[in-house]
């Protein structure tokens, strides 16, 4: 009867457990290749492919790249506010969709997708299916299919998305996050070469992935006193890559992100401004001669907004690098071409079919869904940037429909069920209190420790605590000691093993090596 009581509570949990998830797991609208042509719409009358503005392309991401850490007045980066007052740089403060973690925002700003919480857990791609994005419609694919060269150095994260498509690549790990140097000059040592005129002959595309700042944050949190030096190395990279690469070919983009912020406290994960508001440079020559409209003057002062420059979504980085360097745009893009960087472009012919091209892509991907916004062809700029936005809306709200009721519900009857268990549970171990309250004890802080990233990351260190003290409860039981003088000697001996015990676990912890 007992058996039957808790096998029905752990079904009912679940049950409660899949409501929540059908809930806060919303299905997304898309597409497979074999379905692109069948919901395709054909072009109007007088397109014509746009030519490519760019042939050679560096994207930096530093992680953690708050807007005020690259735009304020309290940025120490002086070179890229160089850049951008003279006009050969263009500031964003791009939108970074939760959840603000490395791997869904990597997957956004190459897929031009919205991640969802259900990446961040289970670490996958878009299909479900697989640990990476080697199958799925990027501007990473699409520049390997071209026939591009891409070089990668930094955050291995990349490698797990595109195992296969980088011509030379070494990676540096994210887990050590008191590493502020080592990480950041096992990148850095590559410009040497791949800055050279004999290393540019082997790269089209080139990504540098920098952690330090990162940690940095986790550690000390934004206004650690270790972040302003680390703008400035930050800083002086961009201006060996400016004079480089941006100078001595006019035709090179140079793009300058973060992935995502920080808050107040160094950590990043959830939907706060600080943590979403994410720093994003166009650097280019050609740039200079358009003096595009978001021209300003940096720094900016700083405001807790976070509120530099134009505001726009990162997964618009998406469609924008896809159509300035001629490249197809990833089939389940949600992102719009940016319109400050249709000054490109010469001729209103040419801004038109930019936006044609980026409309119809969204437009296969709302006949899929079933949604008519409105009717298509349009005709001028302006309808096209509507028909755009409203596109954009549309399927980002499909991506990130949750239903309220089914996670409250869930949520509701799993913490029920839980209480329940509990008190079943100590009914039946009521002889047997002290064990059952160290398991509670063992639960509450196990689970304490999934709060923050970094705890998660230093999750060896709570085993190491937690084994020393298992070990020595046990011995403790079986001498049975009292507090008589005889049985208290015997308590310097388990001390003793204790320490020793200790000592063996401090021993065999891992060290990160210095290379």
């Amino acid at each position: 009867m007992r058996f039957l009581l808790l096998f029905g509570l752990l079904l009912l949990q679940l049950v409660s457990y899949l409501l929540f998830c059908k809930g806060f797991f919303p299905t997304k609208v898309l597409l497979t290749p074999a379905e692109v042509d069948e919901y395709r719409t054909r072009e109007p009358q007088g397109y014509v492919e746009p030519q490519p503005q760019f042939d050679q392309v560096v994207v930096m991401v530093i992680d953690a790249l708050r807007a005020d850490f690259l735009f304020s007045n309290k940025s120490r980066m002086s070179f890229a506010h160089n850049l951008l007052n003279t006009g050969y740089g263009i500031g964003f403060t791009a939108f970074s969709n939760p959840p603000t973690v490395t791997l869904p925002r990597l997957k956004g700003i190459t897929t031009g997708s919205t991640p969802n919480f259900i990446d961040a857990v289970l670490n996958i791609a878009e299909d479900d299916t697989s640990s990476s994005l080697g199958d799925q419609d990027s501007w990473i694919k699409q520049m390997f299919i071209n026939g591009w060269k891409i070089n990668m150095f930094g955050d291995d994260t990349w490698h797990k998305l595109f195992p296969n498509y980088f011509a030379k690549t070494e990676g540096t790990a994210s887990f050590y996050v008191s590493d502020f140097t080592i990480v950041d000059n096992n990148v850095t040592r590559h410009l040497d070469f791949e800055l050279s005129d004999e290393g540019k002959m082997h790269w089209d595309c080139l990504i540098l992935h920098y952690l330090g700042l990162d940690h940095i944050g986790h550690r000390g949190g934004p206004d650690s006193s270790n972040m302003p030096e680390k703008q400035k190395e930050m800083d002086h990279i961009i201006e060996r890559i400016f004079n480089e690469v941006t100078l001595k070919n006019p035709n090179s983009l140079f793009i300058v992100m973060g992935d995502h912020g920080m808050n107040d406290v160094g950590n990043h994960g959830g939907s706060s401004t600080a943590e979403t508001s994410a720093a994003l440079m166009f650097v280019s020559q050609k740039f200079k001669k358009n003096k595009p409209d978001t021209h300003q003057h940096a720094p900016i002062m700083w405001n807790d907004n976070y509120d530099y420059f134009s505001r726009i979504d990162q997964i618009d980085l998406v469609p924008t690098l896809s159509e300035l360097i001629g490249i197809s745009v990833p089939i389940n893009n949600l992102g719009a071409f940016i319109p400050h960087l249709l000054d490109l472009y010469q001729t209103e012919e040419e801004k038109r079919n930019i936006l044609i091209k980026n409309a119809l892509q969204l437009k296969v991907l709302l006949d899929k869904s079933h949604k008519m916004i409105s009717s298509f062809p349009k005709t001028s700029i302006p309808e096209l940037l509507e028909y755009i936005q409203d596109a954009k809306y549309e399927l980002s709200k499909t991506s990130s429909a949750y239903n309220y009721f089914e996670i409250y519900a869930g949520l509701s009857g799993y913490f029920a069920l839980t209480i329940i268990a509990f008190v079943l549970f100590g009914l039946y171990f009521k002889r047997r209190f002290s064990v059952a309250f160290l398991d509670v004890v063992f639960f509450v802080t196990y689970s304490a420790n999934f709060i923050a990233s970094s705890f998660v990351e230093e999750e060896h260190h709570m085993w190491w605590f937690f084994t020393s003290l298992f070990v020595l409860y046990i011995v403790m039981k079986h001498l049975r000691f009292i507090s008589t003088l005889s049985e208290l000697t015997q308590l310097t001996d388990v001390n003793k093993i204790n320490n020793f015990i200790f000592l063996v676990l401090q021993l065999t912890k891992h060290k990160p090596l210095s290379v």
